[in-house]
């Protein structure tokens, strides 16, 4: 309603100037000014700088002497409006509606409580700009209780369980000196173009549960049948990375998804969990390294448990190991430490892994050389047991 009467008012005042063109150039101008000053204040009656322009151009209209028969009784806008109390109206409102709503919020911690909190800040600095609104029904607001309440604070930090939810992939590995140890001086390799065949692809989901994703390039289609014309050798040479690049080779991408576990999260460092992943499989061989009769290669492979895979005459061997993951204090990062371990053997390969002329594979399983004299008599490659750590660094995708 009240804008329609300032519009009212406006179309008045025009048709006052068009008609009068003979009164006095300052009543004109005068005039003009005032339609300007309440198309402003219409627009934002909360802005006391265009509120205390339009009083001002009210006066000056009356204290000139204009005509105002048509136009009604200007002095409401010259002595009667009170610009501070229409610039602390709405931070006024604003304030009230923040704490209303603060207050049926479920979770007092959340990032949703914290924006509402941010924003009552700033609609009490608001209304300390405009001296504070100390009104009936309302005791103002001062520049001690904005600092107050500043102070007190509210906590956007939300919980790591949260923040790492979505996909991570490796963007680095690092070998630890100290193999055995995962410790000592690290030499890093980053890698330029992550993806599921170049590292670990985790999955972290809402309900703290970590999966695993990864694709290989393969010969044989999703039953296991080999595809005509598809050479494994070239797979092996081009590594493609890419479901396109695979079936340009004409191979099946064969992209897996394995449910790890649940993270259990560290008491002692708040940025660290550990997940125990279940390795178990069923084998037609037993304890004894006898193969099983009647058990099914293919079957055993297929069992998801100990039940199935006694249920095909296999056996199942429970195997399990906990990796240990921290996360960066920014919340940007994800790794976790896994070590190798090579025992002492006897190879028909050097350290480069180039095969020793003269040296028979088939003698060195037969004599089983325990030394590294006894394996370089048969003419071998002598490995020492070795330890490796690889450090691997994944960040969200």
């Amino acid at each position: 309603m009240k804008y329609l009467k300032y519009g009212t008012l406006i179309s008045l005042i025009v048709f006052l100037s068009c008609e009068e063109a003979a009164e006095e150039f300052d009543c004109e101008t005068l005039s003009a000014e005032l339609i300007t000053g309440l198309a402003a204040y219409a627009e934002n009656p909360a802005d006391t700088a265009s509120c205390l322009s339009l009083k001002s151009q009210a006066a000056d209209f009356m204290n000139n002497s204009c005509d105002t028969s048509t136009t009604g009784d200007l002095s409401f806008f010259a002595d009667s409006l009170d610009c501070g109390m229409m610039a602390c109206a709405l931070p006024i409102g604003n304030l009230i509606a923040y704490g209303i709503a603060m207050q049926f919020l479920v979770d007092p911690d959340s990032a949703t409580y914290c924006a509402y909190f941010d924003s009552t800040v700033m609609a009490m600095e608001a209304i300390v700009a405009t001296g504070g609104c100390v009104q009936d029904g309302f005791a103002g607001v001062t520049q001690a209780m904005v600092d107050s309440v500043k102070a007190a604070g509210c906590d956007w930090t939300l919980p790591l369980e949260t923040l790492i939810i979505g996909q991570w992939q490796t963007v680095k590995y690092c070998i630890h000196e100290d193999g055995e140890n995962c410790s000592g001086e690290k030499t890093c390799q980053d890698i330029d173009e992550p993806g599921l065949t170049d590292g670990f692809t985790f999955n972290v989901y809402e309900d703290g549960t970590l999966e695993a994703t990864g694709a290989q390039c393969e010969c044989q289609d999703e039953d296991g049948e080999s595809i005509e014309g598809c050479d494994w050798e070239e797979l092996d040479n081009e590594q493609p990375g890419t479901q396109s690049a695979c079936e340009a080779l004409g191979g099946y991408w064969n992209v897996w998804v394995e449910e790890l576990n649940t993270m259990i999260w560290s008491d002692s460092d708040p940025n660290q969990f550990e997940v125990t992943i279940d390795e178990s499989y069923c084998n037609c061989v037993d304890e004894n390294g006898n193969e099983i009769q009647d058990c099914e290669w293919s079957e055993a492979d297929e069992a998801q448990d100990q039940s199935a895979c006694e249920a095909i005459g296999g056996v199942w061997y429970p195997e399990f190991f906990t990796l240990d993951f921290t996360v960066s204090a920014a919340a940007d990062t994800i790794s976790f430490n896994f070590t190798d371990y090579d025992e002492a053997a006897c190879d028909c390969e050097d350290e480069d892994g180039v095969y020793i002329e003269g040296c028979d594979w088939e003698e060195l399983d037969n004599e089983s050389p325990g030394t590294q004299s006894a394996c370089e008599a048969l003419g071998g490659y002598w490995g020492d047991e070795e330890w490796i750590c690889i450090g691997v660094y994944n960040t969200k995708f």
